[in-house]
């Protein structure tokens, strides 16, 4: 049995297992909990960098939106993708999150959300890599792992 996480980095990657395991509403639950901890330790902030907390909240929100589509919720993903970008409006994931959620609303299908996503993501792929720079250690995320 692993150790409970120190770092949100460390919740996000449980709730990202539990995600590809097909364990949506676990997924969400622990997708639900990292945007709201503020008690896990922010990894990149402890090393004097630009904190990440507020990427790995607007990512779990966005993710909660997925693993709530997933579960066949599609009213509480579109007000988890609005959380996502309502809340967290300055990060590349709560802006892709905006994104994704005006797709769905236009009526698109979830591949051609995800499209857009990546579309606007990849303007600013640098970014997101840096983002997502937690060393070697940690599970790797790309912009075509999004929302997938």
């Amino acid at each position: 049995m692993p150790d409970p996480p120190s770092y949100l980095v460390q919740l996000t990657a449980d709730a990202d297992a539990r995600f590809l395991a097909g364990s949506f509403e676990s997924a969400r639950a622990l997708y639900l909990e990292a945007a709201s901890d503020l008690d896990l330790a922010d990894w990149k902030a402890e090393l004097g960098q630009a904190p990440g907390r507020p990427e790995l909240q607007a990512y779990a929100l966005f993710r909660a939106g997925l693993a709530s589509l997933r579960a066949g919720d599609t009213l509480g993903a579109l007000a988890l993708l609005g959380r996502a970008f309502s809340e967290h409006t300055t990060t590349l994931h709560g802006v892709a999150a905006a994104v994704y959620s005006a797709e769905l609303q236009q009526g698109r299908p979830l591949p051609a959300a995800c499209n857009s996503v990546e579309a606007f993501l990849q303007t600013r792929a640098t970014e997101y890599a840096a983002i997502w720079e937690y060393g070697f250690a940690n599970p790797e995320h790309t912009i075509g792992g999004l929302c997938r």
